[in-house]
């Protein structure tokens, strides 16, 4: 049966989740446009913002996410991904703690 697909052309195919950046300025915007209804309601709307750095050996990923604590629906501030061997040098007086695959010294600082 799979080659049969494979001729067709038919093949499962994955389905990439696509998140849309939203800024902060905007986000509080949005929550101030809401905030008048949130009054009569007596409800206001809360964010909880979490910011999770992941160091690995060949990159770094940041990821500034935040959630709306009132309807739960979480908002992607930020990410960045970036290779570990453009880490800038140490500078005087900073504390190494460790080297990537690419020999650059990480530093406490």
């Amino acid at each position: 049966m799979g080659l049969l697909r494979r001729f067709i052309g038919w093949s499962p195919k994955p389905r990439i989740a696509r998140t849309p950046y939203v800024s902060y300025s905007e986000l509080v915007r949005t929550s101030l446009g809401q905030f008048t209804e949130a009054v009569v309601s007596r409800r206001e709307s809360s964010f909880f913002v979490v910011a999770s750095v992941e160091l690995g050996n060949t990159t770094t990923k940041c990821i500034l996410s935040a959630t709306n604590l009132a309807d739960g629906k979480t908002y992607l501030l930020n990410k960045t991904v970036r290779l570990t061997k453009h880490v800038r040098p140490p500078k005087p007086g900073e504390q190494i703690f460790g080297k990537t695959l690419w020999k650059k010294e990480l530093t406490i600082g």
